[in-house]
């Protein structure tokens, strides 16, 4: 890929807040299965590459599906409902992580892993502009909606799943501690979170046509 890019082919590559923190370690945990997803965490040397190709661009994206399963769900590979053992090649595929994403890639940022700018460029202008979407989000200047993240770089969180906001038993990013933490968010212009609670209305989504976009090389 770094070679296809350097030839000046448009091509791009995204990963997920998972793969640059966890590593295959979790496999050996009593839970091992909430950690399934596809694909898997894999060794240390996979991470660092991870992270050598964000800093290098060549991962454009940080991105998560967000495919949580209940631990109940998550047993389904591991045993069945009359009690004999399962196939864990059986267990849902997936993991929660869209509550996580932002405030650990800033914690990264914070612990100076990579610069605040290129957490934001990763997370808010590069798909803006990948998705045809830059003329209206993924920036902060005039004419653009006024999504805004305030952020207190001196503020510590450990990562409890009785603290998210999603309707989960659980989540893997229990006990982690990040450095810094979002305290209020604006969508549009509108105070929608504050201090770990939801301020926002149903049905204020905005449905956004995206913009015809040409590609012709790697730099975005």
């Amino acid at each position: 890929m770094t070679q296809a890019r350097d030839e000046g082919y448009p091509i791009f590559a995204e990963t997920c807040p998972q793969y640059l923190h966890f590593t295959n370690e979790v496999y050996k945990r009593e839970r091992a299965r909430d950690f399934v997803c596809s694909p898997p965490m894999k060794g240390k040397p996979s991470q660092d590459a991870l992270w050598a190709a964000i800093k290098r661009g060549d991962i454009a994206t940080l991105a998560t599906d967000h495919c949580p399963f209940t631990q109940a769900e998550k047993d389904w590979g591991i045993t069945k409902k009359d009690g004999t053992p399962g196939n864990f090649t059986t267990i849902p595929n997936g993991c929660a992580g869209i509550e996580n994403m932002y405030p650990y890639i800033l914690s990264e940022a914070n612990k100076g892993r990579i610069s605040f700018n290129k957490a934001v460029e990763i997370s808010a202008s590069n798909p803006a502009k990948l998705f045809g979407l830059d003329h209206i989000k993924g920036d902060l200047r005039v004419g653009l909606d006024a999504d805004i993240v305030l952020y207190d770089p001196k503020k510590k969180v450990v990562i409890k799943n009785e603290e998210m906001h999603g309707n989960l038993d659980h989540t893997i990013w229990e006990g982690v501690e990040v450095k810094g933490y979002p305290v209020a968010t604006y969508s549009r212009g509108r105070l929608v979170y504050k201090d770990g609670e939801f301020l926002g209305e149903k049905g204020a989504g905005k449905l956004i046509k995206c913009k015809p976009i040409k590609l012709t090389g790697p730099n975005l």
